[in-house]
C-alpha cells in the first residue's frame, strides 16, 4: 500500500475501495500500520477479505492519530 490522505472518512473509504480494487490478480494487497482512529480502513479490508494481524509499533507522541489517512512505512 502507498500513502492514502483524503479530506474525509467518506473519501478515504472510496479511495481504499479504489486502490485495493486496482490490485491485480495474484499480488498480495496489505494496508499496514493502522491507529484505531483508521477503523474506515479495517472496515474496508475486511469487506474486501484481507486478513487482519498485529505486528509492529506506530507511535504518535504528542500529535493525534491522523484519521483519514493511511502511513507508508517508508515515510514514518
Amino acid at each position: 500500500m502507498r500513502l492514502l490522505a483524503a479530506t474525509s472518512k467518506r473519501i478515504a473509504t472510496r479511495l481504499l475501495r479504489e486502490a485495493l480494487a486496482r490490485v491485480p490478480e495474484g499480488v498480495e494487497a496489505r494496508v499496514e500500520a493502522l491507529t484505531a482512529e483508521q477503523e474506515w480502513a479495517l472496515d474496508v479490508g475486511l469487506e474486501l477479505g484481507l486478513s487482519v494481524e498485529t505486528r509492529g509499533y506506530l507511535g504518535l507522541r504528542g500529535m493525534r492519530p491522523p484519521a483519514p489517512y493511511i502511513p507508508n512505512g517508508g515515510l514514518l
